[in-house]
């Protein structure tokens, strides 16, 4: 199974240098905008364990991240 979930930041998040992360993105999700990342992870049903996981902007589309956890799927 592969799910995302939307780590949201503040749009005025700025890191120690006082710049915003220029991999932080906009996303919308059920009429509602978010800014920042989106976690990939990867489980595996029956033993209940995370087999992969990546981060990646909020506005990467989720079909993009299943191919590579799907390859990571060992049997």
């Amino acid at each position: 199974m592969v799910d995302a979930t939307i780590i949201k930041a503040p749009s005025s998040a700025k890191n120690k240098d006082k710049k915003r992360d220029p991999d932080m993105r906009s996303t919308r999700k059920n009429d509602q905008y978010y800014f920042g990342f989106k976690i990939h992870i990867g489980t595996d049903i029956k033993s209940n364990t995370i087999h992969s996981a990546t981060v990646t902007p909020a506005n990467e589309t989720d079909a993009h991240e299943f191919p590579k956890h799907c390859a990571k799927i060992t049997k």
